[in-house]
């Protein structure tokens, strides 16, 4: 996958000047990507392994213990986890990028910024991999994608700028409060639980509907759940609050980050 997408960007690259920092965001999302798998005996091979043992694992657990009374729930199940486990990887990384990349901010000249865009990237292609897996397995249970399915880049990308507006957020808040990583494994624990993961949309419809507004994936799930497992239209209004709320993040991310930043370097 990696390398399929190193070939369709190359001749992009290829064109831009030397030393550009379009290379530069590239080059460190393709590292970061592969050191981990570095020391692992099936390297990459890992990076599509790892979603289908997941969803193995999922699909044995709900089969025996019937957590759901409708056919392929397991499908159902990881098509909003894929969102999920985007962000959250996304997120904890991002909130951990300042002090695992400060060797590059203190022996070269380099934009902080660049750091978060290639690991935007690198996390991206991680998810590829878990989107071969779910439509891989959505096809063995008989889900077959539909030109629904050709509103994903959108949402995918939506969940980018949203993960990417909350990294910067939680590393702006690092740099004066350590305290913050524990804090926000609290907060993916809630957030995973109060998701319309394992529960009907209707039922928090029902019960909590403040949560499908509050909750920053939320949106993309049940979209990439209509388009992907429904076969349904996009629901308009979760679509459009998806984006305001990812532009209104990133924009709080982007003015944090940036009277945060000057006191890293002595603070890290």
């Amino acid at each position: 996958m990696i390398q399929v997408i190193d070939k369709i960007a190359a001749p992009l690259v290829s064109r831009l000047p030397e030393n550009n920092r379009f290379e530069r965001i590239w080059t460190l999302a393709k590292v970061d990507f592969k050191k981990r798998y570095y020391d692992s005996a099936l390297g990459m091979v890992w990076a599509l392994l790892n979603p289908l043992l997941r969803l193995a694992v999922y699909t044995l657990a709900f089969t025996f213990i019937r957590v759901a009374q409708f056919e392929n729930f397991h499908i159902y199940l990881f098509s909003a986890l894929l969102a999920w486990m985007f962000f959250t990887e996304l997120t904890s990384k991002g909130l951990k990028a300042l002090n695992g990349k400060k060797y590059l901010i203190q022996n070269i000249q380099f934009n902080w910024m660049d750091i978060y865009y290639s690991l935007t990237l690198s996390t991206l292609f991680g998810f590829l991999f878990n989107l071969v897996a779910y439509f891989v397995m959505g096809i063995v249970s008989g889900v077959y994608p539909t030109l629904y399915a050709l509103w994903l880049p959108i949402l995918v990308l939506n969940i980018c700028v949203t993960g990417l507006g909350f990294s910067l957020i939680l590393a702006s808040i690092s740099i004066f409060l350590k305290d913050i990583q524990h804090l926000w494994t609290i907060c993916i624990l809630a957030g995973f639980w109060t998701a319309p993961i394992f529960f009907m949309l209707e039922d928090i419809q029902k019960s909590y509907p403040i949560l499908l507004y509050i909750h920053p994936v939320t949106p993309m799930m049940i979209n990439i759940r209509n388009s992907t497992f429904y076969h349904q239209p996009l629901n308009m209004e979760f679509f459009i609050w998806g984006w305001l709320y990812a532009l209104g993040v990133l924009i709080i991310g982007f003015f944090l980050f940036k009277k945060s930043i000057p006191y890293a370097t002595e603070r890290m």
